[in-house]
């Protein structure tokens, strides 16, 4: 589960799947370390951060030893233990977001200056993200079986955007095998005089 986008399928559905049992208290999302739920800007953190709340979901980090007692019951209801916890989540989830934007940087300044020092290489590595066009195939059929958008990113734990990027690689498909069909001149065959096609008795030019 990547953490850098706010909406994930699947970290939706588990969200919205979530319980709260007689006595108040939610779910416990057990994640391994915090930069796997959020490498989030600070608004998106904020809103998933907030749904997480409303939802009753209490997080327990196996890299944060302090959370751990979220796993007993006695302490989950412990307002200085969840004050506590709250901070750290908050500190914990900037950090992540900043590591994240380093490890981007320093990657962008890798790539320009092998594109700068060796250009033929740079274009041998980067060809940019190819599409899953095997996904947008079964994305492709579902929609001409007419379903919605809801039904897809919940049948395949899709995105709303890959639909739409799905549906914009068919239009490409589509356009690129249009221009395969146009029957392309040269110069030299435009000026070639025109020819005595015989059509029964009569010749047309």
């Amino acid at each position: 589960m990547s953490g850098t986008k706010l909406d994930r399928p699947e970290l939706n559905r588990l969200i919205d799947n979530s319980e709260i049992d007689e006595n108040g208290r939610g779910d416990i999302l057990l994640i391994e370390s915090m930069d796997r739920l959020t490498r989030l800007n600070n608004n998106d953190w904020d809103i998933l951060n907030g749904r997480l709340k409303a939802n009753g979901i209490k997080l327990v980090v196996l890299t944060l030893p302090t959370t751990h007692r979220r796993l007993d019951a006695k302490y989950q209801d412990d307002p200085s233990l969840n004050l506590i916890d709250t901070l750290l989540f908050e500190v914990w989830a900037s950090g992540a977001r900043e590591d994240y934007e380093k490890r981007r940087y320093r990657q962008r300044q890798g790539i320009d200056n092998l594109k700068a020092k060796n250009p033929d290489e740079y274009a041998r590595k980067y060809k940019g993200k190819q599409p899953n066009t095997k996904n947008y195939e079964k994305i492709l059929k579902l929609l001409d079986n007419g379903l919605g958008y809801k039904d897809i990113k919940e049948s395949l734990g899709v995105s709303g955007t890959t639909i739409a990027n799905a549906k914009r690689w068919r239009n490409q498909q589509i356009m690129n095998k249009d221009k395969d069909m146009i029957q392309m001149f040269t110069e030299s065959e435009l000026e070639k005089p025109n020819r005595l096609v015989k059509r029964g008795r009569k010749a047309i030019l």
